[in-house]
């Protein structure tokens, strides 16, 4: 069984407080909601000209985050399939919206490294799916960072106080399957705790649930999962910086600045053609010429180029310029990787969570494998070019050729592909043919 105690040492000396916290900002980020902290990333506005400055800024700022995870998302889910025509199973999978199911337990990989859940059966006798949110981490054995006992799951909620205050208070959870291999696990759940380490005290309540399924992304050396989202917020903080900066000193350098030295008389001073600028006789006035912001361009554009090849991003992600097709594909293989791979883990997480526990929920004893499918789009042209050639060469049969191409039309159905391979594929005859009749000088 897991020692509580020895986990609580463990969360308080490994600062599990400023992981919540990290963790909540790439989820922020990844929704385009994050804001640094005042301080954070650019220094403290001392007075009332630079935080009105910095005040429009803000308003003027968004992070990369939605777009990555639009692009991401969109190449890893595009299909999602199962084996199997089976009475009672299609219209049970059919039933559920899988596919936002896959795009939140992807989120949470792509962000955090974790995604999990598990079925169980509600009040009403219905089986349910639920995922498992807040903050996630695995509990895994000291000497076998490879070995997973259990969750350990924190979230806070808003409490409201006798005199009308609201405090935010924490819940969490250890599911424990260390010594049962039935299925189940045991769960102790604390409420109402100050911070979310404080698991000294006896549990609010004990239970066992389904042990739940999960996948993990990059997991550290202490067997925290890492997404990817995650371990970029360095570079995402550092783009955010630079653009601040660059928004700032495009304000300044878009209005003339005049430099004024001696006794020169600005109280009424006014810009225009008939204007006339008085002083004595040792006063001088100019322009100030405005700042070169290509530095600071150069530097955002340095930046994006780190997080494309850090998150495995396409190209031409983040830019209006034209790439040619040679120089997409080779760039775009890692991306491509990326994708395949999310897939795979949306696969077998969905097939354990959907087609196996979900299934056995509903009484249907039959197990299926529920599959994602990447995205085609980036590899189309690729992908027909090479069946194609495969064809022309007879190295793959027409209807392993005619189903791999049949993605990539929507229109084209199973029984119009079958009706069509069949019809190219028929036998015919040489009775089956109206032939005139042939005489001896070979005229008919």
């Amino acid at each position: 069984m897991i020692d509580i105690g020895e986990l609580v040492k463990r969360m308080q000396l490994l600062n599990l407080q400023a992981r919540i916290e990290e963790n909540d900002a790439a989820l922020d980020l990844a929704r385009g909601l994050w804001e640094p902290r005042e301080g954070e990333l650019l220094p403290i506005a001392t007075n009332t000209a630079r935080r009105a400055a910095y005040s429009r800024a803000l308003k003027q700022m968004q992070s990369l985050g939605p777009r990555v995870m639009e692009t991401k998302l969109g190449a890893a889910l595009g299909q999602i399939t199962w084996s199997g025509k089976l009475d009672g199973i299609d219209e049970a999978l059919a039933a559920l919206d899988l596919r936002a199911l896959a795009a939140n337990l992807l989120t949470g990989l792509i962000v955090t490294g974790f995604a999990g859940g598990y079925v169980y059966t509600d009040e009403r006798g219905r089986a349910r799916i639920t995922r498992l949110g807040g903050y996630v981490e695995p509990y895994v054995d000291p000497d076998d960072v490879d070995h997973v006992l259990g969750l350990y799951q924190a979230w806070q909620t808003v409490q409201a106080q006798p005199n009308g205050a609201h405090v935010g208070r924490w819940s969490a959870r250890v599911y424990d399957w260390s010594e049962r291999d039935d299925g189940r696990c045991d769960v102790r759940q604390w409420r109402y705790l100050t911070n979310p380490w404080e698991l000294g005290n006896l549990p609010t309540e004990e239970f066992d649930l389904p042990t739940p399924r999960y996948a993990l992304r990059n997991v550290s050396q202490e067997g925290w999962p890492v997404g990817e989202i995650l371990g970029a917020m360095p570079q995402f903080r550092a783009l955010w910086a630079t653009e601040a900066r660059l928004v700032m000193s495009e304000e300044l350098s878009a209005f003339p600045m005049m430099r004024a030295l001696g006794d020169v008389d600005t109280e009424d001073f006014t810009v225009g053609p008939s204007e006339v600028v008085t002083g004595d006789k040792d006063a001088d006035v100019g322009w100030m010429e405005p700042g070169n912001l290509d530095e600071l361009r150069k530097q955002r554009e340095l930046r994006i180029e780190r997080l494309t090849a850090d998150l495995s991003l396409p190209s031409s992600w983040a830019t209006t310029q034209a790439v040619s097709a040679e120089s997409s594909r080779e760039r775009n293989v890692p991306f491509r990787q990326n994708a395949e791979n999310y897939a795979r883990d949306a696969t077998r997480l969905l097939t354990d969570l959907v087609g196996n526990d979900y299934l056995a929920a509903l009484g249907l004893t039959r197990q299926v494998e529920v599959v994602v499918l990447p995205t085609l789009a980036y590899d189309e042209g690729r992908r027909i070019e090479s069946v194609i050639s495969l064809r022309r060469e007879g190295l793959l049969p027409l209807e392993v050729a005619a189903a791999a191409i049949q993605p990539f039309f929507p229109t084209w159905t199973d029984e119009a592909l079958n009706g069509w391979v069949a019809e190219q594929t028929a036998v015919v005859r040489v009775e089956d043919f109206d032939l005139p009749e042939q005489g001896g000088n070979g005229e008919a």
